[in-house]
C-alpha cells in the first residue's frame, strides 16, 4: 500500500519518499474471555452478537452458539465489548474508524481457531471479517456488531528454496526482512505495517511490479477457511476457482486466508532513486513519465506523484534492477525527456531489504521497532494516521495538462504506480485482478477526514481516465463499484463468492456477493 509515500510527498520532503511515523503510545494490555479448551460446548451463558436471521447459515453440530462457548474451543482469545483492553483490540490503523464497535475480536492462533470463529458467525448470523494489518480504507475489517478475526498471531515467514510461506497476519516489513536475510525478493507494497493478506488478495502494487508482477501473480498456494468452516489448501490444481479469486478478487469476499505460499526471485542488484521537481512543472514531468513507460525495460520501476497545490509539483521515484551507472543513465534520460531540471536528485545502490526499510522510513529501526505501536505493549514505533483515499485506473495515456488541471488546487496527493511490464503481460482473465493492459493505478489521498476534495478529484479523473478503480484503495463512495473494481471479471468472481459463501457470512457493504 502506498499511502506512506503520500505522507512524505505532503510533508516530509523528497529525501524520504515513503514516510513512517515513529510515535504513538502503546495501548493498555488486553483482557479476554477466559477459556479452557474443552471437547464440547460450555454450558456457561455467553453474550452473542445480534443475529441477522435472514442470513443464518446451517449450523454444524460442533458450531459454538455463544462467544463464551467459542472461547472454550480456541487456543486463542475472545475479547468482547465492555472488557478492559477491548478498545485496543478493536483498534485499526485509521482513527476515523474508532467509533465502530464489533461484538468481539477473536485473536486466532491457528487455522482451526479461524474455522471455529467462522462457524460461530455462521450459526449465530453474525458478520465475520478478517483482519490482517487493519489498513482497510473503508474500515471493513472492524465491522459494527460483527466478529473481527484477528490474524496477527499468524505471522510466521518461512523461506524454503525459491518459495516463501507467509502467515496471513504477517506485516510487510516482516516479509521483506525474512526475504532479505535469505537473499530473496518478491513484489509487494511499501508500508511496513500493512498486512500481506489484504494486499495480496487485492492485487498488490509496489516498487517491483514492472519487474516481477503483482503480489498476487506470485501466489502459488494458500490455506483458506470458507464460510462453512472448512479449511481448503488451494492451488492451480486444487479448488482452482477459489485460487483464482484470491488473486486480485479483494480481501473478505470468499473466505479467510490463514497462509500464503509465494514464488520468489534471487535478490537483485537494486538502485533506489528519487527526483523532486519545481512548483508548476507537474504536467511536463507527468508527460515524461507516461512517455517513459512506452519503452522502459522491466528493470525500471518508476512512479510519479503529484502534490495538487495551486502550483502542482511532482516527485518521480522508484527502483532500478541493475548497476548504479545504468540507473543514472535511466534517470538522465528521464530528466532530458521532461525538459525540467530537478531541484533534488538521489540515486543510491542498496540491498532490497535496505530499500524497503528506506521506503517505509524505517532505516535504522529494528524489525520489532518497525512494527505498529497501536496493537498492544511492545517495541513497535509506527503510529496511526487519519486519512481518506480513493482511486482510478490509468488505462492509456492522457493529456498531462488535463490531468494536472483536474487536480490543481485540491490539496490532495495523487500517486501513479505503473502496472505494465511483467504485471501487464498476464491475461485479464487469468487472475481475478482485471486491470491488465492498463498503465497504472492512481491513488488519490488526503490527510484528515474530509472526503469532499478526494471525491471531486475522483470524479474529474473519471471523466479523463474512465470509471475503474483499484480495490485495495476501496472507497465506499465509488460509483458503480462492482464494475469499477472487478470489470470483466465481476461475473465469475460473484459466482465463486456465492459458491463458497451462499449465506454471506463474510458480509460488508462492498462485498461482491450481493
Amino acid at each position: 500500500m502506498q499511502r506512506r509515500r503520500f505522507l512524505a510527498v505532503l510533508g516530509l520532503g523528497a529525501a524520504e519518499l515513503a514516510a513512517c511515523t515513529a510515535s504513538g503510545s502503546a495501548p493498555a494490555p488486553s483482557s479476554s474471555v477466559p477459556h479452557t479448551r474443552a471437547t464440547g460446548p460450555s454450558r456457561s451463558p455467553g453474550t452473542s452478537a445480534a443475529p441477522r436471521t435472514s442470513r443464518v447459515a446451517p449450523a454444524t453440530s460442533r458450531a459454538p452458539r455463544t462467544l463464551q462457548q467459542l472461547a472454550t474451543v480456541l487456543d486463542g482469545q475472545v475479547v468482547t465489548h465492555g472488557e478492559n483492553g477491548f478498545r485496543a483490540a478493536r483498534r485499526a490503523y485509521d482513527p476515523i474508524f474508532d467509533h465502530q464497535r464489533p461484538a468481539a475480536v477473536v485473536r486466532c492462533r491457528s487455522a482451526d481457531d479461524v474455522a471455529r470463529a467462522v462457524e460461530y458467525g455462521a450459526s449465530s448470523g453474525t458478520t465475520v471479517a478478517a483482519r490482517s494489518g487493519g489498513h482497510s480504507y473503508a474500515g471493513y475489517s472492524t465491522p459494527n456488531r460483527g466478529i473481527v478475526v484477528d490474524l496477527s498471531a499468524l505471522s510466521g515467514v518461512r523461506v524454503d528454496g525459491t518459495s516463501v510461506k507467509v502467515g496471513a497476519g504477517a506485516r510487510l516489513i516482516e516479509v521483506y526482512t525474512a526475504l532479505g536475510r535469505a537473499g530473496r525478493a518478491m513484489p509487494a507494497g511499501s508500508c511496513p505495517t500493512v498486512g500481506i493478506g489484504g494486499l495480496a488478495q487485492g492485487g498488490g502494487v509496489g516498487v517491483l511490479t514492472r519487474s516481477y508482477g503483482l503480489t498476487c501473480d506470485r501466489l502459488t498456494g494458500a490455506e483458506v477457511v470458507t464460510a462453512d468452516g472448512v479449511v481448503h489448501r488451494v492451488s492451480a490444481q486444487h479448488d482452482s476457482d477459489l485460487y483464482w479469486a484470491l488473486r486480485g478478487g479483494g480481501g473478505g469476499n470468499v473466505g479467510v486466508v490463514t497462509s500464503f505460499t509465494f514464488s520468489t526471485e534471487p535478490a537483485p542488484d537494486l538502485v533506489k532513486f528519487g527526483l523532486q521537481f519545481p512548483n508548476g512543472t507537474a504536467a511536463d514531468v507527468f508527460g515524461a513519465w507516461q512517455d517513459t513507460l512506452a519503452h522502459a525495460p522491466d528493470e525500471l520501476n518508476i512512479s510519479c506523484s503529484i502534490t495538487a497545490s495551486d502550483q502542482p509539483y511532482a516527485f518521480v521515484y522508484g527502483t532500478y534492477l541493475g548497476s548504479e551507472p545504468a540507473a543514472h543513465r535511466q534517470v538522465n534520460a528521464f530528466v532530458k525527456r521532461a525538459g525540467v531540471h530537478p531541484n533534488y536528485r538521489q540515486v543510491t545502490a542498496m540491498s532490497v531489504e535496505d530499500a524497503m526499510y528506506s521506503y517505509a522510513k524505517c532505516t535504522g529501526l529494528t524489525l520489532a521497532q518497525a512494527g505498529p505501536s497501536w496493537t498492544g505493549p511492545g517495541p513497535g514505533t509506527i503510529g496511526r494516521s487519519t486519512f481518506v483515499g480513493t482511486s482510478r485506473i490509468l488505462r492509456h495515456q492522457v493529456d498531462p495538462a488535463a490531468l494536472v488541471g483536474a487536480v490543481q488546487g485540491s490539496n490532495t496527493a495523487v500517486l501513479v504506480d505503473a502496472i505494465d511490464g511483467a504485471a501487464g503481460r498476464v491475461a485479464p482473465a487469468a487472475t481475478a485482478f482485471p486491470h491488465r493492459g492498463a498503465l497504472a493505478t492512481v491513488q488519490i489521498y488526503q490527510g484528515g477526514s474530509d472526503r469532499s476534495a478526494i471525491d471531486a478529484v475522483r470524479t474529474s479523473l473519471g471523466h479523463l481516465m474512465g470509471p475503474y478503480g483499484y480495490v485495495n484503495y476501496i472507497d465506499p463512495a465509488m460509483p458503480d463499484w462492482p464494475r469499477a473494481y472487478y470489470a470483466g471479471n465481476l461475473t465469475r468472481l460473484r459466482s465463486v463468492a456465492k459458491k463458497y459463501d451462499p449465506h454471506r457470512v463474510f458480509d460488508f457493504a462492498q462485498n461482491v456477493n450481493a
